[in-house]
């Protein structure tokens, strides 16, 4: 199987059902073979950007703009623009490119004054085939070497190890598990696109007349106002199956407004990567108590004696 074909394949895995698929494509009025690495679109796109008549934009400027010195825009820098939108709109529409090999979260106080966590987003147009369609996330909060003399929030740095250990994570890609150095630790694990994704739904509960059944406008249930509410429900996840399991028990006239969807991602890091840590026993506590009861009257009587 050539790399085409393992992309032909993957787009089927990866892409929404209303995507244009490579292997779909109408083909040319002059045929040509097939390139054993890319698709027929990525094979279209490189063909423009190489192509003479692209080049020929740059010095063509945008007729409906007026520029003032340097900052005007030519047709070459608005066609890529325009190009960089449809990718925005294609990723919200899972029509598009698999971009996002790796996040890393960095230390806090790594920055001055900047007391917040930072990330590295590692992106690329050309992603390996073993890391299509998955990216990796990469705990590196706690990998970290403390500076002599702070920065004013800045109390944190990284050397040589620490960047280095962070390096064997994202190189061992797809083994989840925890890299450690002598005090630092890094963790990697890895998670497939979609798991990130979600689509936030408003439910509406319908009105109802004397009978029960739902009041209808031009065809359409009337809302009861004031009980709007919305669910966050996966990607993965069918939206009508999650209903009838989650919201239609126990509210037998909720309903979707399809119109009001949204479509968004989240990579919650601190719980993807939280550990929990069971407190310890009362009666582990109850001992330390005791034990710092009798402590404390072994003090008092040193220090007011029988008194």
């Amino acid at each position: 199987m050539t790399i085409r074909e393992r992309m032909e394949r993957m787009e089927h895995e990866m892409l929404s059902p209303y995507a244009a698929l490579s292997e779909n494509s109408k083909g040319r009025d002059y045929p040509e073979a097939p390139c054993d690495i890319r698709p027929v679109y990525q094979r279209d796109r490189d063909r423009i950007l190489h192509c003479k008549a692209f080049r020929r934009l740059k010095n063509k400027t945008q007729v409906f703009l007026t520029p003032k010195g340097d900052h005007y825009r030519t047709r070459m820098s608005h066609t890529l623009e325009v190009s960089q939108n449809a990718r925005t709109i294609a990723k919200a529409l899972r029509l598009n490119e698999d971009l996002v090999e790796a996040i890393v979260q960095l230390p806090t106080d790594l920055f001055y004054n900047t007391g917040i966590s930072t990330y590295i987003w590692v992106l690329t147009k050309g992603k390996p085939m073993s890391r299509s369609g998955r990216v990796q996330l990469i705990d590196a909060s706690k990998c970290f070497v403390k500076r002599r003399k702070n920065i004013g929030s800045k109390r944190v740095d990284l050397d040589d190890a620490c960047i280095d250990l962070i390096l064997k994570a994202y190189e061992g890609f797809d083994q989840n598990e925890v890299y450690t150095a002598d005090n630092l630790v890094v963790e990697s694990k890895v998670f497939e696109n979609d798991f990130f994704g979600f689509t936030k739904v408003t439910v509406e509960t319908a009105q109802t007349d004397t009978n029960g059944k739902p009041l209808l406008k031009k065809g359409k249930k009337l809302p009861v106002k004031g009980a709007t509410d919305s669910e966050i429900i996966p990607l993965s996840d069918d939206i009508d199956a999650y209903m009838e399991k989650n919201v239609l028990p126990y509210n037998p006239l909720a309903y979707i407004d399809p119109a009001k969807d949204k479509i968004g991602y989240e990579i919650p890091f601190t719980r993807l990567f939280y550990k929990f840590e069971a407190p310890e026993p009362s009666a582990s506590i109850f001992e330390d108590i005791k034990a710092l009861e009798a402590k404390e009257t072994v003090l008092m009587k040193e220090l007011f004696g029988n008194a």
